[in-house]
């Protein structure tokens, strides 16, 4: 029962941060941009009622813990989408989404690749309104940096060693989107994202 609060997020996140790439290379006259087309369209439909509070399709819901993983996947597909999804929401759509992404401030994150989650939000809400908290957007930076790399471009998902999965499909590609963003806007620490890509190449 616990898990159905979430379930509905976690499988939309999840589904637009993998195509969010894909949506960003936008509409064009072949076969497959016409495809993109039809999804871009029903991704910003979507968006607008996943983040309405009057809609039935209201799906941000703080609680339980497990909303901060999928909030921050939701960010970072904004994040790769920015020109085809995020510029194309409208400005209290975009709002609405601002609030959601601050709503998760409340969760604290274990320390481990849950770190990076708390990190993307900011990174997130830095992209998108020029603050954030600077504290949630650098530690998880500096606890990989620092204490979480093991070497051959492996790190340990806490402090315990315990490498897996997570490298590729959390630690490596949101560490790039982040750093990414702290480079942009002249964040000290985004001085680690050439070694970071040299390292998840």
């Amino acid at each position: 029962n616990d898990g159905q609060k979430f379930t509905y997020l976690e499988a939309f996140a999840r589904v637009f941060n993998g195509i969010a790439p894909w949506l960003e290379l936008g509409a064009d006259s072949s076969q497959e941009g016409k495809v993109r087309e039809k999804y871009l369209r029903l991704t910003l439909k979507s968006i607008k009622n996943a983040v309405s509070t009057n809609s039935n399709d209201y799906i941000f819901v703080v609680e339980p813990k497990q909303s901060l993983v999928e909030v921050a996947l939701f960010a970072q597909g904004l994040l790769r989408a920015k020109t085809q999804v995020w510029l194309n929401l409208p400005m209290d759509v975009q709002a609405r989404i601002i609030r959601e992404l601050k709503n998760t401030r409340i969760i604290a994150p274990y320390e481990n690749h849950w770190l990076l989650y708390t990190s993307m939000i900011e990174a997130a809400l830095l992209e998108f309104t020029g603050e954030c908290d600077k504290e949630r957007l650098t530690y998880a930076i500096s606890k990989f940096r620092d204490d979480f790399y093991m070497g051959d471009a492996i790190y340990s998902n806490g402090e315990d060693f315990e490498a897996g999965y997570f490298n590729s499909l959390v630690i490596h590609p949101m560490l790039n989107d982040i750093l990414t963003v702290m480079r942009k806007y002249g964040l000290r620490e985004g001085e680690f994202l050439d070694v970071q890509l040299m390292r998840s190449s």
